[in-house]
Parts: structure tokens; sequence; C-alpha cells
């Protein structure tokens, strides 16, 4: 019920604050299925240094608050920024929603399914989807929108979902 998920939600409130950098969660919880990489297992920024500090600054105790990133492609900065800072933020800031924006509704569908889902799935969030996964959290569930327990993840896209 909905108190008894109200009054374990408190009982877990602890005085300690997790002191752990964006990077340091991926390589500690994010998984990245076969599926999705050819480098499949735990993420580790072994692979891409250079990414680590621009997703260190996307932690709420950093102090930057613009990021504009110039690059290649298929650099893994998807995953390695975009995809772990959600992950973070899921796990970490859990006071704001997430909203991931693509150039298109077809790119937003493919980057839900096929990585941001099996993110949430493979990297031990406890959060999918709401608490019990009652008939009416099912409801507000869908391909672009996926209503957590806390925080909220939204992806849409640039030129809305048609």
């Amino acid at each position: 019920s909905d108190r008894d998920w109200l009054a374990g939600a408190f009982a877990s409130i602890t005085e300690t604050i997790d002191d752990v950098r964006p990077s340091e969660w991926a390589e500690a919880n994010r998984y990245l299925p076969s599926s999705v990489t050819p480098l499949p297992g735990h993420y580790s920024y072994d692979v891409a240094p250079y990414l680590r500090e621009i997703v260190d600054c996307m932690d709420p105790r950093s102090p930057v608050r613009q990021v504009s990133v110039m690059k290649g492609a298929q650099i893994g900065a998807t995953v390695g920024v975009l995809e772990n800072t959600i992950g973070f933020c899921m796990a970490h800031v859990r006071s704001a929603p997430i909203m991931l924006l693509t150039a298109d509704a077809e790119l937003a569908k493919l980057r839900m399914e096929s990585y941001v889902v099996p993110m949430i799935q493979q990297s031990g969030h406890n959060c999918w989807p709401n608490r019990n996964g009652s008939p009416l959290d099912q409801k507000r569930n869908s391909v672009f929108q996926k209503h957590l327990d806390n925080p909220e993840c939204r992806q849409n896209s640039a030129r809305g979902l048609g």
C-alpha cells in the first residue's frame, strides 16, 4: 500500500550523504549489455578517459554551470556523458525531472528503448516502474516518458513527438 511504501521510504532515510561523482557512479553501477556495445560489461572511463572530467562537471556540486562539448562522432559521449549523467541523477540527485532532448521522435524512441531503459534495468535501480507497478503507473509510462519513483525521467525530441 502507499502507506507501507511511505513508511519504508522514511525508514530508509539516513544522515549520510553519498559523496560520489558521476564518473564514480558510472564505473560502480553502469553495466552495458552486448545489445548496446561491442565492449559489454561494467562501464569504464579507461575506454574514453577524456569523458571523465566532462561527466563530473554534471555533478550538482560542481562549480561548472554550463558545459559545451566540441567532439567527433562515435567517441562514446552519449553513453559516457549523457546516459551516465541520467543514471547518476536518478541515483543521487532525485530532486528534479531529467530530460534528454534528441533531434526527432524516431531517435528519441531508439535512445529510450535501446539505451536508457536497459541502463535503468542493468544498473540496479529499484525504481522501475513506479513503486509497485500499479495500473496508474503503467498508464503514465510510454516510449517517450518514464515515470519512476523518484525522479521522473522524460525523453523528448527537438521536433516534438509528432
